[in-house]
């Protein structure tokens, strides 16, 4: 009987020596990805020429846990007009993901609800707005904003619906929390407190590259 031959032992099809070649391709090629999340952002022509505070705010990116260091471009108005990587930071070193790099869309996006500022119409209000189903938005006050959904969480909490068996369903697993990374850790642990006294697990954040 002839001996077995092992210098190369085959896997699923692949000699021992053609998996390591192969996995070190794709090591070498998710590397590559992971360096390419990352982008150096210099200052934005068009804004940067109404910049009159030299970018000397520096404020932290609210996306994640990274903490990457940003530097605010504000025009004579006091206005946000542009926002860059900050390359004193040794975090980022001027570098921000894509989400970071488009963080000032999280102040003048025209598409926000409630936004007002000089890049937009006088007709937009600051504050919360309402629409039912695909009608127009109207501005509420946050009085009527903040009750409207206490009213909504209460009801779907004590409503309890049986089935066709006569099984009680927990109405809270019908509801469902999304996490915001724009709120400070205190707000975010009092927010899953609530979230548990609510009765349900069903949460989660938006904090996601």
């Amino acid at each position: 009987m002839a001996e077995k031959d092992t210098t190369e032992e085959k896997t699923s099809g692949l000699t021992r020596r053609d998996f390591l070649k192969v996995a070190g391709a794709a090591g070498v090629t998710g590397g590559v990805a992971s360096v390419m999340d990352w982008v150096a952002v210099g200052p934005n022509p068009a804004m940067a020429a109404t910049v009159v505070n030299n970018y000397d705010v520096i404020t932290t990116c609210p996306y994640c846990s990274v903490g990457c260091n940003m530097k605010v471009g504000k025009d004579a108005g006091g206005n946000v007009v542009d926002i860059i990587g900050d390359p004193d930071c040794p975090i980022n070193k001027g570098a921000l993901c894509s989400k970071g790099a488009a963080a000032i869309q999280l102040v003048n996006n025209e598409r926000r609800v409630g936004v007002a500022n000089s890049i937009h119409t006088a007709s937009r209000t600051y504050g919360p707005m309402k629409r039912t189903g695909n009608g127009a938005w109207t501005a509420v006050t946050w009085d009527a904003a903040l009750t409207d959904i206490a009213g909504r969480m209460t009801s779907a909490r004590s409503t309890v619906p049986v089935d066709g068996a006569g099984k009680v369903i927990d109405q809270a697993q019908g509801v469902a929390f999304l996490g915001c990374s724009h709120a400070t850790n205190e707000e975010n642990w009092l927010y899953r407190k609530m979230i548990a006294n609510f009765g349900t697990n069903n949460t989660e954040h938006q904090a996601r590259i």
